[in-house]
């Protein structure tokens, strides 16, 4: 006897594949019903009430001169030498400067004033997205806008005044290794000076001295070189230190938000599946109602005996 309640109550515990297909199609409407309206309320969102956003992109890269990059971030480097090789970390510094730099005052600032913006500067600053590549050497901005006229002028203005506050940069930095060669220079002046000035007029000079004389002018040699390269560096700034634009601003064709196909794909998994949920509970809801006459019939009918 015990064996046999045992197998009955397992059977009312497995679950009646046959019953819950014939509840689905019982409230088949229900389902229907349920992802019919999520796939109208995606629809109006995406064709009627979100706007259309447009993105153009811009990706640009270091310049290829090494000597400048070495001169600008040689700091950064030294730094960051014992993390890797020189020249990754000389990289890294690059794109650290310009992912910092493009979102800058002083760029979007520029941007503000040349496209005439109007709006807050905070949605400024949203209408752009950085995504800076240290392993590429690239930074890629994109520019957002509800038309794809605006998005053009956006990122068109950013990339003028990117490259502007990059030359900028490099040309502020040359001038302060110029101001420090030359400093460099005229000290080791001063020191050959002095020294040249103990010599005296047919002097009879130790080894010692004609020694530190040619070091001291050795060293002037070397410091009036780097200078001369720093000047001639400077003559070319404006050219050799403009980034490189791998990717410039094209006119979008099409937006890119909102995603109208993806949206009602997402509506419609989810009200078949909310509509699925709304079609079982309707079924045990309706069950139960049911069941409360069918009790009270019972109690009754106990209590006439």
């Amino acid at each position: 006897m015990q064996p046999s309640m045992e197998r009955e109550a397992v059977y009312e515990d497995e679950i009646d594949l046959r019953e819950l297909v014939a509840t689905l199609v019982r409230r088949k409407w229900w389902i229907a019903g349920v992802t019919l309206i999520a796939l109208a309320v995606a629809g109006v969102l995406s064709f009627a009430v979100l706007p259309p956003t447009y993105a153009v992109s811009v990706q640009v890269a270091p310049p290829a001169n090494q000597a400048l990059l070495d001169m600008i971030y040689g700091m950064d480097s030294a730094v960051q030498g014992s993390a890797g090789s020189t020249g990754n970390a000389t990289g890294q510094s690059e794109i650290q400067a310009y992912t910092a730099m493009a979102s800058s005052d002083v760029v979007l600032a520029q941007v503000a004033r040349e496209v005439g913006w109007q709006k807050n500067y905070s949605e400024l600053q949203q209408s752009f997205a950085v995504q800076a590549d240290s392993n590429g050497g690239t930074l890629t901005v994109t520019a957002r806008a509800p038309s794809a006229e605006e998005a053009y002028r956006l990122a068109t203005a950013w990339r003028r005044a990117f490259v502007g506050a990059a030359v900028n940069l490099a040309r502020q930095q040359l001038d302060l290794q110029i101001q420090v060669g030359e400093r460099r220079v005229a000290g080791e002046e001063a020191a050959l000076d002095r020294l040249q000035a103990t010599l005296g007029p047919g002097g009879n000079p130790s080894t010692a001295t004609m020694i530190s004389v040619a070091a001291v002018g050795q060293v002037l040699a070397q410091a009036q070189g780097d200078l001369d390269r720093l000047l001639a560096l400077r003559q070319s700034v404006d050219a050799v230190a403009a980034p490189t634009v791998l990717q410039d601003a094209r006119l979008p064709e099409a937006p890119v938000a909102p995603r109208k196909a993806l949206n009602l794909a997402v509506a419609l998994v989810l009200g078949l599946m909310v509509g699925v949920l709304a079609a079982f509970f309707a079924d045990y809801w309706a069950r139960g109602q049911e069941a409360v006459p069918e009790a009270a019939a019972d109690g009754a009918t106990a209590s006439g005996r």
